[in-house]
């Protein structure tokens, strides 16, 4: 790989260490511990990885016990080296052989990455058994009876740069090999290489069957492009080719930004398995998820939030408050003192007094008055507790897990503070519920006249029939002429302004009622506005949150997949 491509490709992995980075933010709360766990340990290891050495490729030999690893690094490096033995386990430890260093620099980055590594036994050959930068790694078996050597053979089977899978003609189909070995590391097949080692043992029909053989089972793993290696390392046989490998692998310095890629990767998909979202190679994107609350969703919220809140209830309460005031100023005078007895409906429901402005007592401490209305009243909290989790299931419709859970859980901490948020609603609404309307004072002046009028009327008649009384000359009393019959001048005005006010009292019923349906109408309107943004703070931008994390986390998967 040239020095171009190399830094192309350095590139492209901070992106997918950025882009894994994300996932995981986005990821946590969707997780479970071991998973997440998991994840940090991928990035963990991808970060520091890079903080180690690049000139140097770390080769790990995997296998059963009795594969001949430690024969095949002997043979790879033409020294017996490694120890090969009938004792089960042979390999009790990691071994690490490499070259002699060039320079100090050079061998100080080897030992730190192995100490990385924690590869502590280490064989040095001389220049020439290995390409330069090359550490050949012989591990213990990962079908040992010893379980510190299966946990060093899977731990390092996470870390080094390439992964060879040693195996012989008996044990090549091994279900350990495959299923808990090979297949786990499928998305890594750009560093992987499959050796059967003891092709001596088989003849050249039997070698081109097991080499088939094995071909198909590393397709069905999910590594249809990894070469299969014959070699027998007690004959030489396919050593040189197998040498080769090694050496372009080392030489072209792709296996570690490979290995690395390949990482990133398999935490991507693992992330997304555990996630629900769905990757393929040019995206990410979890089915049947919306990416915004519906407005149906909303509005089902907002008939929930007004049923309970009763907002029919209060919208006529609006229309009697305003009746009753009207009937205040507007009707016959002589009665209105009725009125005065008359408990107004928003005050007694204390709804819409604290207008839009907040209310402080002495401290400067905010307070809300709480409204008649109980939103607390088990009826009300439970239709805003089933509009809340309809909410969360119509959201999460088909979505795959753990969405459903999660914006169940993500709501149900809604349901606490969704009451008190309809309460502030309805106690700072502002209805213009004391505002007066621009008919009454004309009406009022009329009716005062028509009123006088019949007062003066009579107080007229009074006064002749006192004169009568006192037996004194009256004056003369005027006529009304031009009726049908001569009506006296007091009479008319008795009548005049009795007759006057009954018309203008039903006139001022007539309009009261029409305004005082226009009041309602606005005061519901105002107060769904009101209840609606109450859903919108609370369980609608809870919701919008979940659905904006599924955004960022396709986003961040998207980006991962693009950059490996």
């Amino acid at each position: 790989m040239r020095a171009r491509s190399v830094s192309k490709a350095r590139g492209r992995l901070d992106v997918a260490v950025d882009a894994l980075n994300d996932a995981i933010a986005q990821a946590e709360p969707l997780l479970t511990d071991a998973e997440l766990a998991s994840a940090r340990a991928a990035r963990h290891r991808l970060t520091e990885r890079l903080e180690h050495s690049s000139e140097h490729t770390v080769i790990g030999l995997f296998g059963a016990t009795g594969s001949g690893k430690s024969s095949l690094v002997n043979a790879i490096v033409g020294a017996d080296i490694a120890r090969v033995a009938h004792r089960r386990p042979t390999t009790s430890s990691a071994l690490a052989v490499l070259p002699e260093p060039t320079d100090e620099r050079e061998g100080d980055s080897a030992s730190s990455l192995l100490d990385w590594l924690e590869i502590h036994e280490r064989h040095t050959v001389g220049r020439g058994s290995l390409p330069q930068g090359a550490i050949l790694v012989d591990l213990p078996d990962f079908d040992s009876v010893e379980s510190a050597n299966r946990e060093i053979a899977e731990r390092l089977a996470g870390t080094v740069d390439v992964l060879v899978w040693v195996t012989d003609p008996e044990k090549y189909a091994d279900a350990v090999l495959h299923t808990e070995f090979i297949r786990r590391f499928a998305r890594h097949d750009a560093v992987t290489i499959v050796v059967v080692n003891q092709a001596d043992r088989l003849s050249k029909a039997d070698g081109a069957a097991v080499r088939s053989s094995m071909k198909a089972l590393l397709d069905e793993d999910g590594l249809a492009k990894t070469e299969v290696f014959l070699v027998s390392a007690l004959e030489g046989s396919g050593l040189p080719k197998l040498r080769s490998e090694i050496a372009s692998v080392v030489e072209s310095k792709r296996a570690i930004l490979e290995r690395l890629f390949a990482d990133a990767r398999a935490e991507g998909h693992a992330i997304a398995e555990a996630t629900g979202v769905s990757i393929t190679r040019k995206s990410a994107e979890i089915p049947s998820l919306p990416r915004e609350v519906p407005d149906a969703e909303v509005d089902r919220l907002e008939e929930a939030c007004a049923a309970a809140a009763q907002v029919e209830k209060i919208s006529e309460a609006v229309a009697k408050s305003y009746r009753t005031r009207a009937g205040r100023h507007t009707g016959w005078p002589a009665l209105r003192w009725i009125g005065a007895f008359k408990v107004d409906p928003l005050e007694r429901m204390r709804i819409g007094r604290a207008s839009n402005s907040h209310r402080t007592g002495d401290s400067g401490e905010e307070f809300v008055s709480r409204s008649s209305l109980s939103i607390d009243a088990p009826g009300a909290r439970a239709r805003m507790n089933r509009a809340v989790e309809e909410c969360a299931l119509a959201l999460a419709g088909e979505a795959p897990h753990p969405w459903p859970g999660r914006l169940t859980a993500a709501l149900d901490e809604e349901k606490e503070s969704l009451p008190d948020e309809v309460d502030y609603a309805l106690t700072h609404t502002d209805f213009r519920g004391a505002e007066k309307s621009w008919t009454w004072l004309p009406l009022n002046i009329v009716q005062w006249l028509a009123f006088l009028t019949a007062i003066a009327g009579l107080v007229w008649l009074l006064a002749l029939a006192g004169f009568d009384f006192l037996q004194v000359p009256k004056p003369p009393m005027p006529m009304l002429e031009g009726l049908w019959v001569p009506v006296p001048v007091p009479t008319a005005m008795i009548i005049a302004g009795l007759g006057l006010g009954i018309l203008l009292g039903a006139l001022a019923a007539f309009l009261n009622s029409l305004i005082a349906g226009s009041r309602k109408r606005r005061a519901r309107r105002a107060l769904r506005s009101s209840l609606r943004e109450a859903a919108e703070r609370t369980v609608v931008a809870r919701a919008q949150s979940e659905l904006d994390r599924a955004a960022r986390l396709e986003a961040a998967l998207a980006a991962l997949v693009a950059s490996t």
